[in-house]
């Protein structure tokens, strides 16, 4: 089994339903947050987009590769509710994003009502095509009980550098999610330990190495190996930085103090 081993936790290159590595064999109530970005059931494959940057500035229009994997999976509800419900039982609070399709987001609230529906708005992602023009905002699904003034608003404003529109062609993962709106929620929520059943390019690796957090993630698709090597050892360099600049601070106070 291939695996990717970081200061803080370890991703597995399985399901995450697997019995004997994946989230059915983790004791109830062991983890604190479960956050992740699951497959949506758009069945989006080798998609191909205008580049609309081009075209809004009068250049050559080109048209490129969004590359985005095939996420129809049969029985999705059913799906959905297993992964879900390992979430639950395992993890006290857990957030997600369902995508903006009503149709995603009324079986979501037919399998539970979540404690708080938040937005995250990304300004600088309008678009006029069928795939993308949705994507000014998104609704996040938010379950667990949570301490009075957790999060301070129903919406968080955080543009993107990446998505349809926007990609990083660094990575291979098609729409990776914005670090900065991972460390929103990691931080509020101040968990001692995370999970992420559908890591993709590695984001939450990314920020629970950054901020010193014990993790478990799991991804199916090997493609992404890279992508999660790289965040993860991303994430170490800037924990370890951060543990210098303490350093420096706490002996400045000591010896100025």
């Amino acid at each position: 089994m291939i695996t990717i081993k970081g200061k803080y936790g370890i991703t597995y290159f399985i399901d995450c339903m697997n019995k004997i590595y994946g989230m059915p064999s983790l004791k109830a109530g062991t983890v604190d947050l479960c956050i992740t970005d699951p497959p949506y059931d758009l069945g989006f494959d080798n998609t191909i987009q205008q580049d609309m940057s081009k075209r809004r500035s009068g250049k050559e229009i080109t048209r490129v590769p969004v590359n985005l994997y095939n996420d129809k999976i049969p029985n999705y509800d059913d799906w959905s509710r297993v992964w879900f419900a390992e979430s639950r039982r395992i993890c006290k609070w857990t957030v997600f994003t369902c995508g903006t399709s009503p149709t995603n987001m009324k079986m979501w609230l037919n399998i539970e009502v979540p404690a708080e529906i938040q937005t995250h708005y990304k300004p600088n992602c309008a678009s006029h095509t069928h795939i993308s023009r949705f994507l000014t905002s998104e609704p996040l699904l938010v379950y667990g009980k949570f301490k009075p003034f957790t999060f301070v608003s129903t919406a968080v404003n955080i543009p993107l550098n990446n998505g349809f529109l926007r990609r990083d062609e660094k990575t291979k993962h098609g729409s990776p999610k914005s670090p900065k709106l991972w460390d929103y929620y990691i931080r509020r929520i101040k968990p001692k330990t995370v999970i992420d059943p559908f890591c993709g390019s590695g984001i939450t690796q990314l920020i629970c190495e950054s901020l010193g957090i014990h993790y478990i993630c799991y991804e199916v698709d090997e493609i992404h190996y890279d992508d999660i090597e790289d965040n993860v050892r991303t994430g170490e360099r800037i924990k370890k930085a951060t543990g210098r600049i303490k350093k420096l601070r706490s002996y400045g106070s000591e010896t100025h103090g």
